[in-house]
């Protein structure tokens, strides 16, 4: 009964795997902003010089 027990407790359950989730794409939600504010200011510079 102990091992079932300790195997039930290290399983993964739906809510572990849906917080998980919610981190990594608020993590990827910043780093999309960051990535285009780079890429607007390359853009900007870009222009600036052949322009």
């Amino acid at each position: 009964m102990r091992v079932l027990s300790d195997a039930q407790s290290s399983l993964v359950t739906r809510e572990h795997i849906d917080s998980k989730f919610a981190v990594v794409e608020a993590k990827m939600d910043k780093l999309q902003w960051m990535l285009a504010a780079v890429l607007a200011v390359a853009i900007a510079n870009f222009a600036k010089q052949y322009f």
